[in-house]
């Protein structure tokens, strides 16, 4: 079942592997899916990260603290907003989606800072990470909820907070995300790299759609979907026993039927173009 509405939301912004190597695996999956590398996997204080392209969808991989995760899979889903990140939370307080007050983080890459605000999402996928998600329906974006949001970003500096949260992550995460940087350079250039190379070995022109397994929350889902864009994979919403991000389904040129890849269970399948 395939939804699409007119909402705050532009479209996908990335999806998230949960992994014990980002830095292996982001290799592998560049080897094998043969596609560009859009931020190198590294490791930061408290996580370990790295960022490939599929022509129009970022794919992270990502390890929370020293945790040990014996199979990868899909983690998280995030989206982009046409608005600022208090405009969307009084969106959310709106549609009473259970949400978390706006989080600001920061890091420190190759001698640049780097920032993203996230909300965090209740009521999507199955045990997702802990949060206090009624506040932001309660809060809202007026001055009381912009300070208390202030105040958890200063906690969430503290190593010892830091070090805490990142043993707490679920297993899944559904956000909103904002970021200081423009990304769209960056981003266009991972693009292009894949067109000139004719799409890699696997002739990859972009991402068609993301499958989401629901049981309980297809709801939810139809709140929230974006109105389909044409440099945005469609979220395919299918009835299903769990919450959960399925598969991803790339677009090929090939002429030859190409098998479908699976890095831990995270699936990606092929359709011809």
């Amino acid at each position: 079942m395939a939804f699409g509405m007119g909402t705050m939301l532009t479209g996908v912004d990335h999806l998230v592997i949960r992994c014990s190597n980002p830095i292996d695996l982001i290799d592998t999956v560049r080897t094998e899916l043969d596609v560009p590398i859009l931020i190198p996997a590294r490791e930061y204080d408290d996580f370990c990260s790295g960022i490939v392209r599929l022509g129009n969808l970022d794919i992270e991989f990502l390890r929370l603290g020293t945790e040990n995760i014996p199979i990868p899979y899909f983690y998280g889903i995030s989206f982009a907003s046409a608005e600022g990140i208090w405009n969307t939370a009084s969106w959310l307080k709106t549609l009473q989606i259970p949400h978390t007050l706006p989080i600001h983080t920061s890091i420190v890459r190759d001698g640049r800072q780097w920032g993203w605000s996230t909300i965090l999402l209740d009521g999507f996928l199955d045990n997702p990470i802990p949060a206090p998600y009624s506040v932001g329906v309660l809060s809202g974006d007026g001055l009381i909820a912009r300070g208390a949001s202030a105040f958890s970003t200063t906690l969430m500096k503290v190593p010892v907070m830091r070090r805490l949260m990142s043993s707490k992550g679920g297993d899944s995460m559904c956000l909103i995300c904002h970021y200081d940087q423009d990304l769209s350079c960056l981003r266009s250039r991972a693009t292009q790299t894949l067109a000139a190379s004719g799409g890699g070995k696997n002739q990859i022109s972009k991402v068609a759609s993301i499958v989401i397994e629901a049981s309980h929350t297809l709801t939810a889902w139809e709140q929230i979907l974006p109105t389909r864009q044409s440099d945005s994979p469609r979220l395919d919403i299918q009835p299903g026993v769990a919450n959960r991000i399925r598969e991803v389904v790339i677009k090929t040129k090939s002429s030859v039927p190409i098998s479908s890849m699976y890095f831990g269970d995270a699936a990606f399948s092929f359709q011809v173009q």
